[in-house]
């Protein structure tokens, strides 16, 4: 995961994304990221911009369209085996 220079200390070191899951009856229902994604699919440079570089903005939004499109057993599964926390 690479991050823009202004989100390099934000990010200490860390290697997957910070994405917080707002839950409404066991189900996510908003995504949250303290860093930016809408600036990274635009692929453009920014001053002082704290996000991910446009290549990980693509591969985390991906990661959540293929997750939202998952048939509920298989996301239960999916969660279970991976010891998600919510970060």
């Amino acid at each position: 995961m690479a991050y823009r220079r202004a989100a390099r200390p934000l990010a200490r070191g860390r290697e997957l994304p910070r994405l917080l899951a707002f839950q409404l009856a066991d189900r996510p229902c908003v995504i949250y990221s303290a860093l930016d994604l809408s600036h990274g699919l635009l692929g453009t440079p920014a001053y002082n911009l704290r996000g991910y570089e446009p290549a990980g903005t693509l591969d985390i939004l991906r990661n959540l369209i293929l997750y939202a499109a998952l048939p509920t057993m298989e996301k239960a599964r999916e969660t279970a085996g991976s010891g998600a926390r919510g970060e």
